[in-house]
């Protein structure tokens, strides 16, 4: 018995990939040969008896809560069309392509029949043309972006940050934190099958992790696999070098010291220069270089990045933007890395872009590493 949940599906995807799906097949006696036919009885005996098959592609498209509020044989055939499309998936899985997809159970669709019935033609020499569509009539409620994070600091200023800006950052975006650079490499196997699985439903895929060789060496080989579709962000040597400046930085340390009841300087700029000494002579990252200097004055000082320490780091950017803004001097040019990609994200995230997106529209002009 095969049942997805509410509808989580980027959570459903995440357990699909940590399971052997191959075990999970061969523990319960079957071949894919099985699953593959026993699937296409099912979308034929579903197409049949669903009184509304013409409009599949976009009942596909609603979103759960008010799919949910479907009745009768209408609402069975839209449970027995997910139930086929988890079974195509996990096929995929095994390395094997359903011949009949959920919207078309007798074979490849004729092009021009998707047109009169739609208004839409599908992109050339696309099989699966469910999201093009549905995208060309600004209806996919669908996730856009896969976007793998290093950790907690990233994850709460970017959800900040889209929240200052107004966006509503989880309807559109899946943002996954690997929690550290190690396992970005530890996890490759989930985290591949993952982007494997994003660039399938033609969702677009991007990173952001701080510099190391290792890191390097993954994202060269995710692109030479062409499983990052976006701009993505190295950071170096580390997030907060690279996107703020130092005055920034030292202001935004000593008041978080103080709520901590550990105020570390009240000589500003004197922090200041011990710091970027640090940073520059002795090549330490931010956090370590913080400490270093705080603990001159508190032995025991730690500073603990996280989630709200992300927060407040983009709390300064926004309220930068924001004066910058109502003195009409924003402009993009200013903004610092992940500002830049943050943008580049919702643009691509918006339901009427199609996947994929040209070089010249999205500025995915520098998706290289050296």
């Amino acid at each position: 018995m095969l049942r997805l949940t509410n509808t989580d599906l980027a959570a459903w995807n995440h357990w699909r990939h940590e399971t052997d799906v191959k075990g999970l097949i061969r523990d319960h006696g079957l071949t894919a040969e099985t699953i593959a036919d026993c699937r296409h009885r099912l979308l034929l005996d579903t197409e049949l008896n669903d009184p509304a098959s013409d409009l599949y592609l976009l009942l596909r498209s609603m979103p759960f809560d008010r799919r949910d509020r479907l009745r009768g044989s209408l609402r069975l055939a839209c449970d027995l069309y997910e139930i086929a499309e988890v079974m195509r998936l996990f096929l995929e899985d095994i390395g094997q392509e359903a011949v009949h997809k959920e919207w078309d159970p007798r074979g490849a669709p004729d092009p021009n029949w998707v047109e009169r019935l739609y208004r839409a033609r599908p992109e050339f020499g696309n099989p699966d043309f469910l999201r093009p569509v549905v995208r060309q009539h600004g209806l996919d409620p669908g996730l856009r972006v896969l976007w793998l994070i290093e950790g907690d600091t990233e994850e709460g200023f970017i959800r900040q940050y889209a929240f200052r800006l107004g966006i509503d950052l989880d309807s559109y975006v899946d943002l996954r934190n690997a929690a550290g650079d190690g396992a970005f490499k530890k996890q490759q196997a989930v985290l591949d099958g993952e982007l494997e699985s994003a660039k399938r439903e033609q969702q677009f895929t991007t990173v952001t992790f701080d510099e190391s060789q290792s890191v390097r060496d993954r994202l060269r080989a995710l692109l030479n696999r062409q499983l990052i579709s976006l701009r993505f962000t190295i950071n170096s040597p580390d997030f907060e070098i690279q996107n703020f400046t130092m005055r920034q930085l030292v202001e935004v340390s000593i008041d978080w010291s103080e709520d901590e009841k550990c105020p570390v300087s009240s000589d500003q700029t004197q922090f200041s220069q011990d710091l970027e000494k640090r940073i520059h002579e002795k090549g330490l990252g931010f956090e370590k270089a913080f400490n270093d200097v705080a603990r001159q004055s508190h032995e025991t000082f730690r500073l603990s990045k996280g989630n709200e320490w992300g927060k407040r780091l983009a709390n300064v950017l926004s309220d930068k933007r924001e004066k910058e803004a109502k003195a009409g001097s924003y402009s993009e040019e200013q903004l610092s890395k992940i500002e830049r990609q943050i943008l580049h994200v919702m643009r691509a995230s918006q339901p009427v872009i199609n996947y994929p997106r040209s070089v010249e529209d999205l500025d995915m002009s520098d998706l290289e590493i050296q």
